[in-house]
């Protein structure tokens, strides 16, 4: 009688337990996180162009997941993110039960911004670092190649409300272009720091119809956003200046049928800033509630 007894008390905390696990957020299960670097060989831009994935703890095919893609900054390349612990913090976060399981996508995209251009140049930036803006119809690739080469070889769910877009910098500008010129495909945008160049940037911008195309104050003033979620972030101290860009587009968008957060805080353009907020930019893309 006492076994049996012992039996049914431990068959009860069993029962308790579960129901308590059951209440708790969903967390990964089994192996650890992947990275994963691929070449898209592309034809739009006649080279191979290398794409680092982050694949998620417990990460199967069995299942479809959301997928980020995140954009680098000038002079960087597609490690910039993994290096500054992103990869790292977005498992923590999963292992916590802060944000859902997702696939983090960092592609290479040179010095492009992420447009099509049709000529290149050599300048040098405020640093006095010598740039080399490439000729390439980078957008394009980015759509066309790069994403459905991604989506199909991984198992994402690919749909606008789980399919995201960031960058840092001269990234979180293509970030917004594409983003704002394709909002049909992209639930959320995140630019952090976004380098905002003026209008009479020539390589950029060589005409008054590009301009309308292209500059992301411009597009968000024009086109169709309702239902996209947008975070601004920038430092105070950004060492260019883009925190006043940032603030006036944050006005912009205050207007348009978007969710908005703005956050311009203490910090300068560099790796220091974006390391610190590399959680807050991981809440938003991917916290629980948001899909």
């Amino acid at each position: 009688m006492q076994g049996l007894m012992a039996w049914r008390a431990l068959l009860l905390a069993a029962c308790i337990l579960g129901a308590a696990l059951a209440l708790l957020p969903a967390r990964a299960a089994g192996r650890e996180a992947e990275v994963k670097e691929i070449i898209v060989t592309s034809a739009i831009l006649q080279r191979g162009m290398p794409v680092r994935i982050y694949l998620p703890p417990g990460y199967t095919r069995r299942r479809a997941y959301p997928v980020l893609y995140l954009f680098h900054g000038q002079l960087e390349n597609q490690a910039m993110w993994e290096d500054l612990g992103l990869f790292a913090e977005a498992s923590a976060l999963i292992e916590a039960g802060e944000i859902r399981p997702l696939i983090i996508v960092t592609p290479y995209i040179d010095n492009s911004f992420g447009v099509n251009t049709g000529s290149a140049w050599m300048t040098s930036d405020p640093r006095g670092f010598k740039v080399r803006y490439p000729e390439g119809r980078f957008e394009d690739y980015i759509l066309r190649e790069m994403m459905p080469t991604v989506e199909q070889k991984f198992a994402i769910r690919a749909r606008r409300e789980t399919r995201w877009i960031g960058g840092i910098s001269m990234g979180g500008f293509a970030a917004l272009h594409a983003a704002f010129r394709h909002p049909e495909r992209f639930g959320r945008v995140g630019a952090h720091s976004p380098a905002l160049p003026p209008p009479h940037w020539n390589w950029l911008f060589p005409d008054f119809d590009t301009i309308r195309d292209r500059h992301p104050q411009l597009l968000a003033a024009t086109r169709d956003l309702h239902g996209m979620a947008i975070y601004l972030d920038c430092g105070t101290e950004d060492d260019y200046g883009f925190h006043t860009q940032v603030q006036q587009l944050g006005e912009t968008l205050k207007t348009r049928d978007a969710t908005l957060q703005l956050a311009l805080q203490p910090g300068r353009h560099n790796r220091a800033y974006w390391a610190a907020h590399l959680a807050d930019y991981l809440r938003f893309y991917a916290g629980g509630a948001n899909y």
